[in-house]
C-alpha cells in the first residue's frame, strides 16, 4: 500500500479530508476557485476512489474535467507533503497536452497556500533546456513519455521516490509507442506507486495488465448522474469542438501549405488589433462550427467589465494590461476580451467566471510603480 501520510497541517483554503462529505467539499471548493461553477461527474466520482489507495482504469471522453480529474486527487493527497523529490508523476503523449496540464494546474492550485510543485518536461525542443527545472524535483513531473525517458537515460532524474503515478493515455497507444514507453518508464520506479489511468475506451487498458495491481475498472456510464439537457447538450458541442480543433492542428502540420499560411497570418496580424485576436479566432472558429450544426458555446456565460486605476498617462498599453490579467487569472490571453485605455484608467473584459477572482488577485497591488484599484465597472446613468 502506498504510504500517504501527511504532516499535521491545517491549509487556509484546502484542509485535509476526513470523509466523503468533506473530500466532496474540498472538491468543489477547488474547482470553483479555479473559475468553474461546480465539478464535473468525473472529477467528483475519482477523488473518493483514489483516496481509497487503489489502482484505477478510468474511461473519460473530451468534455468530462479530464485534466482536473488529473490534478484534483494529486493536489489534495500531497497536501501538507514537505519531503523532497519527485511524488508524483504525469504521463502524456505531446507537448500540446503537457502545457494545457501545466496551465490547468495553475488554475486549480492558485489558492492553495502550500500548493505542491510542479515541473513539465516535453514542451521545449531539446531536454538540455529543461536541467534548470528539473533540479527544482518539483513534487509532480508532468511530461512526454518520450522526454521523461530521455531524462531517464541522461540520468537527469530519479523516479524512485514516485508514490502517484497518473497515466493519459492516447487513442491510439499502440501507434505512438505510449504503452511500451510507459513499461519502460516503470522499470525505473520502485513499483509501489499507485497507478491512475484514463482511457478514451477500456477495451485499450490490457495493454497495461503487467503494471497494475487488481484495479478497479470505472466506465464511463457508472458516474452518471441527472443532468439537465442543456448541460447534456454543451458537453456534447463541446467534444465536437474539441474534434474540430484537433483535426484543424492536423491538417496545419501535414497538410496545409506553410507559404499560405503565413500570408494569412501576416494579413490577421496587420488587420485585427492585439486584444481582439482571441476574439475573432473564436468566431472564426463559431462559424465554422455553425456550418456542421453546432449551436452551443458550452461556456459558464459572457464577459465582465472591470475598471482599473492606470491608463495612459503610466504608458500602459492593451498588451499590457491582458498579460497582467491572464497571468494573475491562469488563463491564456486569448481568453481576455476587450481592453481600453483612457487617459488615467482602463477598462478591461474578462470571463465573468474570473471577474471576483481578478479583483480579489490584483485590486491594491503595484503596477509600475503604483497601486492600483480593480472593481467592477460603474454603468454610465442616462
Amino acid at each position: 500500500m502506498v504510504n500517504r501520510s501527511r504532516n499535521n497541517h491545517q491549509d487556509s483554503t484546502v484542509s485535509p479530508k476526513t470523509n466523503r462529505g468533506d473530500a466532496a467539499e474540498t472538491v468543489d471548493r477547488i474547482v470553483r476557485h479555479a473559475g468553474y461553477k461546480r465539478p464535473t461527474a468525473l472529477q467528483s466520482a475519482v477523488v473518493p476512489l483514489f483516496d481509497q489507495g487503489k489502482d484505477l482504469l478510468i474511461e473519460a471522453r473530451s468534455g468530462e474535467g479530464k485534466t482536473g480529474a488529473m490534478l484534483i486527487p494529486l493536489l489534495i493527497s500531497l497536501d501538507g507533503r514537505t519531503e523532497a523529490g519527485t511524488k508524483a508523476l504525469i504521463l502524456t503523449d505531446s507537448a500540446e497536452q503537457v502545457a494545457k496540464i501545466q496551465r490547468q494546474y495553475k488554475r486549480f492550485a492558485s489558492r492553495l497556500s502550500h500548493r505542491p510543485t510542479l515541473v513539465a518536461v516535453g514542451k521545449e525542443a531539446g531536454p538540455h533546456r529543461e536541467l534548470r527545472s528539473l533540479r527544482k524535483r518539483g513534487d509532480i513531473l508532468v511530461g512526454t513519455t518520450e522526454r521523461v525517458i530521455d531524462h531517464l537515460r541522461r540520468n537527469n532524474l530519479t523516479l524512485e521516490g514516485v508514490d502517484y503515478s497518473v497515466l493519459d493515455v492516447p487513442r491510439d497507444i499502440n501507434k505512438s509507442g505510449y504503452d511500451k514507453d510507459v513499461l519502460f518508464i516503470y522499470s525505473k520506479m520502485s513499483g509501489k506507486q499507485q497507478t491512475v489511468a484514463f482511457l478514451d475506451d477500456l477495451k485499450g487498458s490490457s495493454a497495461f495488465d503487467s503494471i497494475l495491481r487488481r484495479p478497479q475498472h470505472v466506465a464511463a456510464a457508472d458516474r452518471r448522474t441527472v443532468e439537465s439537457a442543456d448541460e447534456e447538450k454543451n458537453m456534447s458541442d463541446n467534444e465536437r469542438i474539441k474534434e474540430t480543433i484537433d483535426e484543424i492542428i492536423s491538417r496545419l502540420k501535414g497538410v496545409e501549405s506553410p507559404d499560405i499560411l503565413n500570408h494569412y497570418r501576416r494579413v490577421f496580424r496587420k488587420h485585427v488589433p492585439f486584444n481582439l485576436r482571441g476574439y475573432v479566432s473564436a468566431y472564426l472558429l463559431k462559424e465554422h462550427l455553425g456550418k456542421q450544426g453546432v449551436v452551443s458555446d458550452g461556456g459558464d456565460g459572457g464577459t465582465k467589465t472591470l475598471f482599473v486605476s492606470i491608463g495612459k498617462n503610466r504608458k500602459v498599453y492593451p498588451r499590457d494590461l491582458s498579460r497582467l490579467f491572464a497571468d494573475a487569472l491562469g488563463i491564456d490571453q486569448s481568453q481576455i476580451g476587450g481592453v481600453k485605455i483612457l487617459e488615467s484608467y482602463s477598462f478591461i473584459d474578462v470571463p465573468e467566471a474570473y471577474a471576483e477572482k481578478a479583483i480579489e488577485a490584483l485590486n491594491d497591488t503595484d503596477f509600475r510603480g503604483r497601486k492600483i484599484a480593480v472593481n467592477h465597472a460603474r454603468r454610465k446613468r442616462k
